[in-house]
Formats: structure tokens, C-alpha cells, sequence
């Protein structure tokens, strides 16, 4: 008997031989896919985020220009109703005689009206 070749295995044999081939080459073949898949997700996982990142800074900084816009619509409301309440103050003050101090808790000084 001669060296065995492939050429003389029977065909159930050499069906098995393709088998492995296939699987083998097929395994090989995934692997090499799923790295590409892998590089792929992280590349689209970081634009993704990248793009929310971009998202919510664009909402804090327009709730923090709303907040402001808020709070100084709101300090100028509180200074008019202070002014109010001191001229109230001030006409009251005519009737008595001495000095009214007014105070704020903010921790700034007493005005005299």
C-alpha cells in the first residue's frame, strides 16, 4: 500500500475532510467578521454618545440661560415691590415722627427711608 492521498479516501471520508475544511475556514471567517462587527459598534457606540453628550449640553446650557432669565425677571420684580413697599413706607413715615429702618435678610445693610 502506498501514501494515503486524498484521491483515495473513500467518499464518506472525504466528505468529512470538506466538513472540517468548511469549518474551519467558516470559523476563521466569523471571527475576522465579528472583530469588523465589534469595531464597527464602538465606533457608532462612541458617535452616539458623542451626539447626546452634544444633546444635553445644549439643554443645561438653555435651562441655565432660562434660569437666569428667570431669576433676573425675578430679582427685577422683587426690586420693584421693595421700592413699592418703601414708598408705602416713606408716605407712612410722615406721620410719625422719627426714623423707619428697613432691613433684608439677604445680608445686606438697612436703608433709611
Amino acid at each position: 500500500m502506498g501514501k494515503p492521498s486524498i484521491a483515495t479516501l473513500p467518499p464518506f471520508q472525504m466528505v468529512i475532510v470538506a466538513f472540517v475544511a468548511i469549518i474551519i475556514l467558516g470559523g476563521l471567517w466569523l471571527y475576522d467578521e465579528y472583530g469588523d462587527i465589534q469595531a464597527e459598534a464602538e465606533t457608532r457606540a462612541e458617535a452616539y454618545i458623542s451626539g447626546e453628550k452634544a444633546l444635553l449640553k445644549t439643554i443645561v446650557q438653555d435651562a441655565v440661560s432660562y434660569a437666569r432669565y428667570m431669576q433676573s425677571e425675578s430679582d427685577d420684580a422683587i426690586a420693584d415691590i421693595q421700592r413699592a413697599v418703601l414708598a408705602r413706607i416713606a408716605q407712612r413715615s410722615t406721620e410719625i415722627d422719627g426714623y423707619i429702618f428697613v432691613g433684608q435678610w439677604a445680608g445686606r445693610g438697612p436703608q433709611h427711608v
